[in-house]
C-alpha cells in the first residue's frame, strides 16, 4: 500500500502534472480577468490601476490560447509515455533483445565452428606434411643408388663406369677383348665436355680425268664442319669451367711421287687459314729422278713414305684454342690418285652427314654402300652425281663407300 501510494504521490508529483497544473492556472486566471474587467472590479486608482487593467487585457486576450497550448502539450506528453511503455518497452524493446541475444547466440556458434574447422585444417596439414617427409626420407633410403651417384664426383663415376657394366650386364664386360673395352677406348673420351665432337660434316668430292692417264684422276675435296664443344656451350650444364679448350686438327692424305708437286692442302678455322701444303713441301730426288725424301718446311706437316712404295702420307696435326661452342672448319684438297673406288671414314663421333660426288658426265658408278643403322639416305639424281646424308650419329669406322667405272 505505501508503495502504491509513494507512486501517485510521484505521479502528481512529475514534470507533466506540473505543466497540467499550470495550464489550468492560466485558463482560470484568464477567466478571472475577465469577470474582473466586465465587472470594472480593477483595484487601485490612476496609474496603478491603469496597469493592471493592460494587465489583465493581455491576459484576457491571450491567456486561454497560451493554457490550451500547455494543456495540449501535456496531452502529448502523456500520450508520448504511453507509447513508449506499452509500445516500446513492453514490444518493440523486448522483441529486439531477444533477437539480439539469438544474433550473439549464432555468432558465438560461428565462432567455435570457424575454430574448430581451422583445427581440423592445421591437423591435416601437419599429418600430409609429415607424410610427405616419411616418403622423402623412405625413397632417399631405398634408391641407395641414385643417393649414391648424387654423393659421387665425376672422376669416381668415371672410373667405376665398368664395375657399373658388370653390375648391369655381366661380368664380359672385365674382358679386355669384349665390346665394352673397345667401345669404351673408342667412344668415352668423347662424352668429356672437354673434347669437341664434329656436327653438320659436309664432303664435296669431283672427279676428274687427266688427259692421256688411264690410271690417274684428279680428286678435289672441299669438307667443312663444326666443332661442337659442350664444355663453352652456355646451352649446356657442364662439370668444368673451362673458358678455353685446346683442341688438335688433324688431317691425312696420300699421293705418288710423281703427283707430289701437285698435292695441295688448305685448313681454315673460321674463314682464317692456319695449314697450308703450299709451298711448304720439297722433294729430294736422286740422279734418276726418283724422289728419295720430302722436306716438310712447317712443323705442322708431317710427310713419310708408305711402306717403300711410289707413294707419300702426308698428316697434318694443328692445335687450335676453343673459346666458343661452335667453331667452323673448312678444308680444300687437290691430289692426284689412281684408285677407281673411294671409303669414306668417321675417326671422331659426327652428328649429321653428308658426302655429295661427282663424276665425268660420261661416267657412272658401280655403287655407293652405307653401313645399316645410322640413317643413311642415297641420293642419285644422274648416273654420274650421288649423295649420301644422314641427320644421325656416325660412328668411328667405315661411313660410305662407292666404286665407279669409266665409259
Amino acid at each position: 500500500m505505501g508503495n502504491v501510494m509513494w507512486g501517485k504521490a510521484r505521479f502528481l508529483a512529475s514534470d507533466r502534472m506540473k505543466l497540467l497544473y499550470g495550464g489550468l492556472l492560466v485558463i482560470a486566471l484568464t477567466a478571472f480577468s475577465e469577470y474582473l474587467l466586465e465587472n470594472n472590479m480593477i483595484p487601485g486608482d490612476g496609474g496603478v490601476k491603469s496597469f493592471v487593467s493592460w494587465l489583465f487585457l493581455i491576459i484576457s486576450e491571450k491567456g486561454y490560447s497560451f493554457g490550451y497550448a500547455i494543456l495540449v502539450l501535456v496531452f502529448i506528453a502523456f500520450l508520448a509515455k504511453i507509447i513508449w511503455d506499452y509500445v516500446w518497452e513492453d514490444r518493440v524493446n523486448n522483441f529486439l533483445g531477444q533477437h539480439l541475444e539469438r544474433l550473439e547466440r549464432d555468432l558465438e556458434k560461428v565462432n567455435t565452428d570457424a575454430v574448430s574447422e581451422l583445427n581440423n585444417a592445421r591437423i591435416k596439414i601437419n599429418n600430409m606434411m609429415v607424410e610427405h617427409i616419411d616418403k622423402t626420407n623412405k625413397f632417399l633410403t631405398d634408391n641407395e643408388l641414385m643417393l649414391s651417384i648424387s654423393r659421387c664426383d665425376q672422376k669416381q663415376i668415371i672410373q667405376s663406369l665398368r664395375e657399373i657394366h658388370v653390375k648391369a650386364y655381366g661380368d664380359h664386360c672385365r674382358s679386355g677383348k669384349g665390346l665394352y673395352e673397345s667401345t669404351n677406348r673408342l667412344i668415352s673420351k668423347y662424352l668429356n665436355a672437354n673434347v669437341p665432337h664434329r656436327s653438320n660434316h659436309n664432303q664435296d668430292i669431283t672427279i676428274e680425268e687427266i688427259d692421256g692417264d688411264d690410271c690417274h684422276v684428279k680428286w678435289t675435296e672441299d669438307t667443312f664442319y663444326e666443332l661442337h664443344t659442350i664444355a663453352v656451350d652456355e646451352d649446356y650444364k657442364t662439370p668444368t669451367d673451362a673458358s678455353r679448350i685446346d683442341h688438335l686438327l688433324t688431317y691425312s692424305a696420300s699421293a705418288e711421287y710423281k703427283s707430289l708437286d701437285e698435292l695441295k692442302i688448305v685448313i681454315s678455322v673460321d674463314d682464317e687459314v692456319v695449314v697450308t701444303t703450299e709451298g711448304n713441301i720439297k722433294a729430294h730426288q736422286d740422279e734418276s729422278g726418283n724422289i728419295v725424301s720430302v722436306e716438310s718446311k712447317a712443323p705442322e706437316i708431317e710427310v713419310s713414305r708408305i711402306d717403300d712404295s711410289d707413294e707419300w702420307l702426308v698428316q697434318i696435326e694443328k692445335e687450335i684454342n676453343i673459346d666458343k661452342s661452335k667453331v667452323k672448319v673448312a678444308i680444300h684438297e687437290e691430289s692426284c690418285i689412281k684408285d677407281d673406288f673411294f671409303v669414306v671414314r668417321r675417326d671422331v663421333p659426327t652428328c649429321s652427314s653428308t658426302v655429295s660426288m661427282t663424276l665425268p658426265a660420261h661416267w657412272s658408278f658401280e655403287y655407293m654402300e652405307t653401313p645399316p643403322g645410322q640413317g643413311w639416305e642415297i641420293i642419285e639424281s644422274v648416273p654420274y652425281k650421288r649423295k649420301a646424308t644422314t641427320t644421325d650419329w656416325v660412328l668411328p669406322g667405315i661411313a660410305m663407300a662407292c666404286a665407279w667405272r669409266r665409259k
